[in-house]
């Protein structure tokens, strides 16, 4: 099953990169809006996996939802989207295991919930 929030958030082109970004950079964006919208939901499903029990860090989601390792994978990015679109929401700080840094952590909001049941087709 291929996940993808990209239809379901139809974020438009102007967001997909940064105003003062190179044209390759924003090329780049467009290419692989899809691919991100499958990251999104992925992830957004990691932090629905964990809401009754933790937050998580942006690291730690892209390892449950197996994204960490990919490569290319801007996992990070992802996390901030879903951030920026209401879906999740810092909640407080940890250190990271991988690099002794302070990183926050977040949990996935109502409208998170909502989105992700309908991607399990609830």
């Amino acid at each position: 099953m291929q996940l993808t929030l990209f239809p379901v958030l139809n974020i438009p082109e102007n967001q997909l990169a940064r105003q003062d970004d190179p044209e390759t950079s924003k090329a780049g964006a467009k290419s692989v809006a899809l691919r991100a919208g499958s990251q999104r939901a992925k992830l957004l499903l990691a932090f629905m996996d964990g809401f009754d029990r933790f937050p998580m860090s942006d690291e730690y989601a892209a390892k449950a939802a197996q994204l960490y390792t990919v490569p290319n994978c801007g996992w990070w990015k992802r996390c901030s989207d879903l951030r920026k679109l209401g879906l999740i929401v810092p909640v407080g700080k940890v250190v990271s295991q991988t690099t002794g840094e302070e990183v926050m952590v977040s949990e996935i909001t109502e409208a998170g919930i909502v989105l992700a049941l309908h991607l399990l087709g609830y």
